[in-house]
């Protein structure tokens, strides 16, 4: 019985330690990046929200989000073509919408919000019908003519409506006979278009797993220093942040870093400095980054 008492009590010192190990190794991680990032800040000189994206780029861009950002779906149907049925472009941009929304469900750091009172950033898709429309009608339902779809993905930025990358997909129907079962569902250029449109999506969603998350800053309402939340997910009570000035300042020190001690989704996260001092942001000049 003492033995297993003793052994308990080992155990018990031993974790103890390791988790102690591993947070002070999280700790210095944590004040590398920081340096890291104050001395490219440093060489950019004056704040700009490029140059921040830039300096706390993740330096690997494979690793999971830990936190996820919310992102707009916008459909823009082009004007109808007589070549195209109503039938056709409603099914496009029916499952065009469902794929999409896969991807973003699938993808780590991004989730699908309808409406945000904040400015988010969005994924437009706008879609053009061409195609040949004289022929006899007679022949309407026998004869298929060449048309042809136009689909352009954009990535765009909402605070600087910057466009951060756009993909074109282009869809061709061929002359021929019109097929005994038209079902649009199966059609060929229908899955083309789908699953470009999951391939390209998913190639401008990339660019987030190396961009950083910015936080601004807010205060609870006992007045501590907290992160605004706003449709951010995925923030978690030991998130450790850099808080940068957003404004020049006469006296250059360390900026601070702080510790995540408490979530309220959907509002707020309140710090705990690590290193440094929550006043030096207590004006509402800066921003903070995850480490």
């Amino acid at each position: 019985m003492i033995s297993r008492i003793v052994a308990s009590l080992v155990a018990g010192t031993l974790s103890a330690a390791l988790s102690a190990v591993a947070q002070t190794s999280s700790e210095s991680d944590a004040l590398e990046q920081a340096e890291r990032i104050e001395s490219c800040l440093r060489d950019a000189g004056a704040f700009s929200s490029s140059a921040l994206r830039n300096c706390a780029s993740k330096s690997s861009c494979k690793a999971p989000a830990v936190v996820s950002r919310p992102l707009r779906l916008e459909w823009r149907d082009g004007e109808g073509h007589p070549a195209w049925s109503a039938n056709d472009r409603a099914r496009l941009a029916d499952l065009g919408t469902m794929r999409l929304d896969q991807v973003m469900g699938q993808y780590s750091g991004v989730h699908r919000v309808s409406t945000s009172a904040q400015p988010i950033d969005t994924l437009t898709v706008e879609t053009l019908f061409f195609g040949a429309d004289s022929v006899h009608r007679e022949l309407r339902d026998w004869v298929q003519l060449p048309r042809q779809v136009t689909i352009t993905l954009r990535l765009q930025r909402a605070t600087t409506n910057e466009v951060i990358g756009t993909h074109t997909i282009e869809a061709r129907v061929p002359a021929g006979v019109q097929p005994y079962q038209r079902g649009t569902s199966s059609a060929p250029w229908l899955q083309k278009s789908l699953d470009e449109m999951q391939r390209g999506s998913t190639a401008l969603l990339d660019v987030y797993a190396c961009e950083p998350v910015v936080f601004m800053l807010t205060k609870t309402r006992s007045g501590q220093t907290a992160l605004s939340l706003r449709d951010l997910q995925g923030v978690t009570a030991g998130l450790r942040v850099l808080l940068v000035p957003t404004a020049g300042r006469d006296t250059p020190e360390p900026h601070t870093i702080a510790r995540v001690t408490a979530v309220e989704p959907g509002s707020s996260a309140t710090l705990e400095a690590i290193n440094g001092d929550l006043r030096s942001c207590a004006n509402g000049d800066c921003v903070a980054v995850a480490l």
